[in-house]
């Protein structure tokens, strides 16, 4: 980790360079601090429903499994620590779901600047090689992916270069203590429209059923909407962001479900949004794991932008 205003002076972004390692949601950060929360989530929304009318409008099937395998590669998740009580999967997205990268590290003051190294050996020999990165990490992630190890294997899924992630992700969890296993952009399926895409398929040794993907993103899951969990983009750090603290209460109800499907087709409806007719599962919403009976208390339905004032006032 590198801090202080020498590197400022010293080592300016490469902001062409590095935007290459990193995806972003195409977004004008310069007002996202003033914005209340009420107005990022009108924001998310008509996002979510550009990117669900294109995916339904534009986008090519999902790959068959052989294709997948072929194209990209299976993954198998090492074991989780607890087996017993982690026997979900929660998945994060890195870029604009945990932290941001700022665009303009000298006008936009960024919380933590990282040194990261291209080089093809990342030996530090190349000083062309090595780019300041400005991270802004949203509030609360530290304390979402504890309570998240609780009843979920952790991981984070990034469509970003692996070196530019492994350097943001090593500075969060240094020990490698609350995040069990990482994939990044060659773990992605390039779609033939040229969008990076998280087929959940390509991790073999899990259930879809026990898997769900937090992303701000909705293109992210494309093929895969019931195992979404759509999230506020993240730019800097307003005092009004708390959606990890939400996330965890979220969490906690995945984690009771025998399939996060159907309780996310419940939760976020993206499927009626998208006006497609939800998939079918073999159990029912709501029901929980186990003989004894959990009372969770009901989400509301958000399926237009006024519901989003009702709900964050």
């Amino acid at each position: 980790m590198v801090t202080g205003e020498s590197l400022l002076e010293s080592k300016q972004p490469e902001e062409n360079k590095l935007d290459a390692f990193t995806t972003k949601v195409a977004q004008n950060t310069s007002d996202a601090g003033n914005m209340t929360a009420v107005d990022l989530h009108k924001q998310h929304f008509h996002q979510t429903m550009q990117a669900l009318e294109k995916i339904t409008r534009d986008f090519s099937p999902a790959p068959t499994i052989e294709v997948l395998a072929q194209q990209v590669g299976l993954v198998y998740l090492p074991p989780p620590e607890r087996p017993e009580e982690q026997r979900k999967v929660a998945i994060f997205d890195m870029d604009e779901t945990l932290i941001h990268c700022v665009d303009d590290i000298e006008k936009e003051n960024p919380e933590v600047l990282l040194e990261i190294d291209f080089s093809p050996n990342q030996d530090g020999s190349n000083p062309e090689d090595i780019v300041c990165a400005g991270i802004n990490i949203r509030p609360y992630i530290i304390e979402c992916l504890e309570e998240a190890a609780k009843n979920f294997q952790v991981i984070v899924f990034t469509a970003s270069h692996q070196t530019y992630a492994d350097a943001i992700l090593d500075y969060i969890d240094p020990d490698h203590r609350l995040i069990s296993y990482r994939m990044y952009r060659q773990h992605c399926y390039l779609t033939p429209e040229n969008y990076y895409i998280k087929d959940l398929r390509v991790i073999a040794n899990r259930d879809l059923k026990d898997m769900v993907l937090v992303d701000n993103s909705v293109f992210s899951f494309a093929y895969q909407l019931e195992n979404g969990v759509p999230i506020v983009s993240f730019y800097r750090q307003p005092p009004q962001d708390e959606e990890m603290l939400h996330l965890i209460y979220y969490l906690s109800v995945l984690g009771g479900v025998n399939d996060v499907r159907t309780q996310n087709v419940q939760a976020f409806e993206l499927h009626k949004l998208a006006g497609l007719q939800p998939p079918q599962f073999e159990e029912e919403a709501g029901q929980v794991e186990g003989d004894e009976e959990q009372d969770f208390q009901e989400i509301p339905e958000v399926t237009n932008e006024s519901d989003y004032d009702s709900i964050r006032k």
